[in-house]
């Protein structure tokens, strides 16, 4: 089985883009300091589809694979206008995020996943994720470490384990890194162990400006050994 590879560097060639856009001139960038609070209230919001929340798009996604193949997607998150009534009958806020990858033009990853969080305290109650290889649904088997008092950089910690319908295990963690003036990077790590298809890591990088407000994505996804990795803006 092919180790699973977590790639833990910042992308360069974004946060050159990122910095450009800053207008940096040429002065050497400085990294945000390890502690300095972050207001993650806008990304958590649209995350978790709460109430006024406004949605995310990244509709230009551009990259290149460890063979050298153009790489093209798109990612949004919708957070639904009303709030859901499970037919068990809880009450959840929800949002729905869509993610494309495609190689030289044909799809590898098309996919929806519908997370749902409860109205009475905020809490994820399940994940209903659907792709051309079905639909299954995960719950939640540990408690997540985000959410409780201010975040800072340098923090980090678990989203918690969760199991799938089809027996399939996902291990999500968090990190806020630094990121260029005075910027910073949401991370959410994942790693998918399957009895069909073994196991996948993946790691998403939302990039926040110093007001926490998201600007630009990357995606990284090491699949049987081979590394897709695609970035770019947030849509105006």
């Amino acid at each position: 089985m092919t180790r699973i590879k977590i790639r833990t560097a910042i992308i360069g060639s974004l946060a050159a883009m990122m910095c450009g856009a800053a207008g940096c001139g040429g002065n050497s960038p400085a990294l945000t300091p390890a502690g300095t609070v972050v207001n993650l209230s806008i990304f958590d919001s649209t995350f978790t589809g709460k109430p006024g929340s406004v949605a995310l798009n990244y509709p230009s996604l551009t990259g290149t694979d460890t063979q050298g193949n153009r790489l093209s997607g798109s990612l949004s998150i919708v957070p639904a206008a009303d709030v859901t009534v499970l037919p068990d009958g809880t009450k959840c806020y929800s949002t729905v995020t869509t993610s494309i990858l495609a190689q030289n033009g044909t799809n590898l990853v098309d996919e929806t996943s519908t997370k749902f969080f409860r109205v009475s305290d905020g809490s994820f109650y399940q994940m209903v994720h659907t792709s051309s290889s079905g639909t299954t649904t995960y719950v939640r088997l540990s408690n997540d470490s985000f959410g409780k008092g201010p975040v800072k950089v340098g923090d980090s910690g678990n989203l918690g384990l969760f199991q799938g319908s089809d027996g399939t295990m996902l291990t999500v963690t968090w990190s806020l890194n630094p990121a260029y003036n005075t910027g910073s990077i949401f991370v959410i790590s994942e790693v998918y162990s399957s009895p069909a298809m073994g196991m996948m890591s993946e790691d998403q990088r939302f990039y926040l400006d110093a007001t926490g407000n998201p600007t630009a994505y990357s995606f990284w996804m090491d699949m049987d050994g081979a590394i897709y990795q695609v970035s770019g803006n947030v849509a105006e």
